[in-house]
């Protein structure tokens, strides 16, 4: 009981002092890359019988690399239809408040938040910020899937 209040006050000293989260910060990319070699690991033992260990990681990286591409693309167009959809959602509130005589103001404001620019330039910098750790996880997911032999149970 004594060893169980002693681990909860460790992880509330690092709640409050918001190391938990530096941890989980740094931790996260190794575990991503543990997570996806461990999900391409099927795909790396059928192509190892046939050629060599370093051109079936390059043939994963590759397939990794078209659906992030893939996914760069798609984002934008997203983004456009999703400002898309806010300004229609404030249209038709307007149109409500109007006619029922509501005061939509906190809901129009909040609206008005997510079609400001810089949120979406906020999102930029922070998303840039985790490109070093897309560095680690491919470094990882490359060693691990190295590995994997001796790690796959």
């Amino acid at each position: 009981m004594f060893k169980l209040l002693i681990i909860i006050y460790i992880i509330c000293v690092l709640i409050k002092f918001e190391v938990l989260g530096k941890i989980i910060d740094v931790i996260l990319p190794f575990i991503l890359a543990f997570v996806l070699a461990y999900i391409c690991y099927p795909l790396f033992r059928i192509l190892n019988k046939k050629l060599p260990k370093i051109i079936c990681i390059i043939i994963i990286l590759l397939i990794i690399l078209i659906f992030i591409i893939l996914l760069v693309l798609l984002i934008p167009i997203l983004s456009k239809e999703l400002i898309t959809l806010v300004s229609s959602i404030i249209y038709y509130v307007n149109i409500i408040c109007n006619k029922y005589n509501i005061d939509g103001s906190l809901i129009l404001t909040n609206l008005y938040k997510i079609l400001d620019y810089k949120y979406i330039v906020s999102g930029i910098t922070y998303s840039i910020s985790y490109m070093t750790n897309f560095v680690v996880f491919i470094i990882s997911f490359i060693y691990i899937l190295v590995d994997i032999d001796k790690i796959y149970i």
